[in-house]
């Protein structure tokens, strides 16, 4: 027996299974490392000593919105929100409950960033990764002003005069955003109803499913999820335009009934309810709601009505025919038509186009209208021998 060859081929034998279990080491911890950290059945990521420590959150002037604390109950760390001032900022900052689960708003937004996957602390959690210790996320600073989000979430629930349940409804819900004009930076959102994300982040499952269900729908982010008509924003424009006209001033009481006669008036509607008349005659201006009900027999007998009246504005038609439909947009007289929208006012790049008395000047303000008013033509003749 030769004991030379024997040791040569154990040698061998042990320097292959070394080759392969390095081989194995390196493309667990390296190659597929992230796969495996993240795959949700594996619950190591939820220990103390690999649980990432989730970066904070900050509005622009360093006041703290939510931070990480370490939990026995929750996967590694428990995220905690400072939202009892300003509980309006839950929908926008969102919730992170762990890894195992999903999350919204900013902290899905940036959770590579926040969980240090990406960022400034990237490299360093490389080097975490491989001594065994927590990731660190970044934290970040939000355009958010909390001393403006505070005073929105104040007035916002402060009490007014009881609408009139005809024209106007009470609500809890709506959305406000601030913003900066000449930086587009959002200084205050404001979402309600609102919800608690601390409960969230703990966990409670029970009340996220109340939630869901919830008819009024609080885990919406309305102010960035919901769809509202855009066609009244131009009113702003026109208060504008009021007040430095001198016609209008910021403390002119309007009332509902009075007809444009300021003399007939009811005291008892000193809020602007139902429809709000400014100026007299070609100069009249009118802030809504302003509706009529008319009975029609057929859609051929609406569709007079509408060609009787000296307005064309906007027509709309709700119907589930498509024949209907077709028929309606091409031969109602109005330059707006919607079919199935309550109010046909159209995004910018798409034409304003009122019809008749409605309609004043020789182009109209929006689309390709807009652009040839502020063209100027240019004729060239030439002739070359």
């Amino acid at each position: 027996m030769n004991v030379s060859a024997s040791i040569r081929k154990l040698t061998q034998l042990f320097i292959v299974l070394f080759i392969a279990l390095s081989g194995g080491l390196v493309y667990w911890q390296v190659v597929v490392a992230q796969q495996v950290t993240t795959n949700i059945h594996n619950s190591r990521h939820c220990l103390p000593d690999n649980a990432p420590i989730r970066g904070r959150i900050f509005d622009r002037n360093g006041v703290l919105l939510a931070d990480s604390r370490p939990s026995s109950t929750i996967c590694g760390y428990q995220r905690h929100y400072y939202l009892k001032d300003y509980p309006s900022l839950a929908g926008l900052l969102g919730y992170y409950i762990s890894p195992l689960y999903s999350s919204s708003g900013i902290e899905h937004q940036y959770d590579d960033y926040l969980s240090g996957r990406i960022g400034l602390t990237a490299l360093n959690n490389t080097v975490n990764r491989t001594l065994h210790r927590p990731p660190v996320g970044d934290d970040i600073y939000l355009t958010i002003d909390v001393r403006m989000q505070r005073l929105v979430d104040h007035y916002f629930d402060a009490a007014a005069p009881a609408p009139d349940g005809v024209n106007v409804f009470q609500t809890d819900r709506g959305s406000v955003i601030i913003s900066n004009p000449h930086t587009g930076e959002v200084l205050a959102m404001l979402s309600r109803p609102t919800f608690d994300s601390n409960r969230i982040a703990s966990g409670d499952l029970k009340y996220f499913q109340s939630l869901e269900q919830n008819p009024e729908h609080p885990l919406l982010e309305r102010p960035i999820q919901s769809a509202y008509v855009p066609g009244s924003t131009y009113k702003t424009m026109t208060l504008l335009a009021g007040l430095d006209s001198g016609n209008a001033h910021l403390d002119d009481p309007f009332y509902n009934d009075t007809h444009g006669q300021p003399q007939r008036f009811n005291p008892n509607h000193p809020q602007a309810i139902g429809p709000v008349i400014i100026g007299s005659g070609e100069q009249t201006e009118i802030f809504g709601p302003v509706l009529s009900l008319v009975h029609a027999d057929s859609l051929e007998d609406a569709i007079r009505i509408l060609g009787a009246s000296e307005y064309g504005n906007a027509a709309s038609l709700f119907t589930s025919n498509g024949s209907t439909a077709r028929r309606f947009k091409y031969a109602a007289p109005a330059g707006n038509i919607g079919i199935n929208v309550g109010v046909a006012a159209p995004i910018a790049y798409f034409p304003f186009s009122g019809w008749k008395a409605s309609f004043f000047g020789d182009l109209h303000a929006q689309g390709r209208d807009g652009v040839e008013f502020y063209t100027e033509k240019k004729v060239v003749v030439e002739r070359w021998a």
